[in-house]
């Protein structure tokens, strides 16, 4: 008996249907996963290409600092060229027919005032020891107002307004015939930007002239008249400087000099023919008296 339980015992069992189809399920189970797997890659591969990115700038980030810090200091270093930073000008030949022709913005330092221009020292954007100079006056650069005629009184109010050593802005326009720098000059005052053109025409100190020919068309130049136009009016509204009214018993003395001027010329002009009619009644009266003279001087000496 115990042989045959035994037997019973190690003999397998039989399978049910039911046990057959679970192990056929398990047997599937990883196929369809893996199909799932294939599909699903589809859906997540930008992911996977955004984190593929994220990695390699991980790893090369020190690399990429540094070719972008090579990248900026060639750019630097090739805008310096451009614009010379460095490049102290120290005559009007000195400056490149790009920067009039551009009309770039110069930054100077005041060392005197010569009738209607100011002698600046250049000062370049980065000063090195080698470029600085003493403000000799051969490595001084001549600038002219641009479209400003200024007064004898302005020529001392234009030393209040930029007096010496003062730091100034000039914007290159033209180069006139006496090799000056046709210029808009600015000087920082307090917080705000003055315009000296535009000061001196304002207070009455000077007026508006012709632009120069080679500037005339420039939309900055006709900008520039018109603002200087503009300044003159209001000058001449309200009688600054040149446009000053005298007081009214000045004018009046002024009026009745010249009343009595014109009348004495009209006075002068009809009293010539007169006076040149008598004159000729004097010299016929003479000559009648020295012919009647004559017959007697002629009886006597017989």
């Amino acid at each position: 008996m115990a042989s045959k339980e035994s037997s019973s015992l190690q003999s397998p069992l039989p399978l049910t249907p039911s046990s057959k189809t679970c192990k056929s399920l398990v047997a599937t189970q990883p196929a369809r996963l893996v199909a799932m797997e294939t599909n699903e890659p589809s859906s997540h591969q930008p992911m996977n290409i955004f984190g593929q990115v994220t990695d390699f700038l991980d790893r090369h980030l020190q690399s990429l600092r540094i070719g972008v810090a090579l990248i900026g200091v060639t750019g630097l270093v090739l805008i310096g060229r451009s614009i010379r930073m460095m490049k102290m000008f120290r005559s009007v030949s000195d400056i490149p027919e790009e920067f009039i022709r551009k009309q770039m913005t110069l930054r100077g330092k005041v060392r005197g005032h010569e009738g209607h221009h100011i002698m600046v020292e250049h000062l370049p954007i980065v000063q090195g020891m080698k470029g600085r100079i003493k403000g000799h006056q051969d490595s001084l650069l001549s600038v002219c107002l641009a479209g400003v005629n200024i007064s004898e009184a302005g020529l001392t109010n234009l030393v209040t307004l930029i007096p010496l050593d003062s730091i100034i802005w000039f914007r290159l326009l033209a180069v006139n015939e006496q090799k000056q720098l046709e210029c808009i000059v600015k000087r920082r005052k307090n917080l705000f930007s003055l315009m000296v053109n535009e000061t001196l025409v304002k207070q009455g100190f000077a007026q508006v002239k012709p632009a120069h020919p080679s500037m005339a068309l420039h939309p900055t130049t006709v900008k520039l008249i018109q603002r200087l136009s503009k300044a003159e009016l209001y000058a001449e509204k309200k009688s600054k400087g040149i446009w000053a009214k005298p007081p009214l018993r000045e004018r009046m003395n002024e009026e009745i000099g010249e009343m009595k001027d014109g009348l004495k010329e009209r006075t002068v002009s009809t009293l010539k023919p007169l006076s040149a009619g008598v004159n000729a009644v004097k010299s016929v009266k003479a000559r009648l008296g020295a012919l009647v003279r004559w017959p007697k001087k002629g009886s006597k000496n017989g």
